[in-house]
């Protein structure tokens, strides 16, 4: 999927249908709802903008493990 600078429909960005974010569709609007994915609302349309699937497709990825400090991994050692 080539991410252009518009916005998208919830449908179009789930993996399902060809886009990136690989999740459902109901898992999507709940963290539309939470407020964890950015929309602009068009009517009663939620639509998802392009630069926050840009920013989400080039996002290095957070390693848990490392992050972890004070865990029940560091507890045990």
């Amino acid at each position: 999927m080539v991410i252009e600078n518009r916005l998208y429909s919830p449908k179009e960005v789930i993996t399902k249908n060809g886009g990136i974010i690989a999740i459902s569709l109901s898992a999507l609007y709940a963290a539309i709802n939470n407020g964890e994915i950015p929309v602009r609302v068009v009517g009663k349309r939620k639509l998802i903008p392009g630069w926050f699937l840009k920013e989400l497709i080039t996002k290095k990825p957070v390693d848990s493990f490392e992050n972890n400090k004070g865990g029940v991994n560091n507890e045990m050692q």
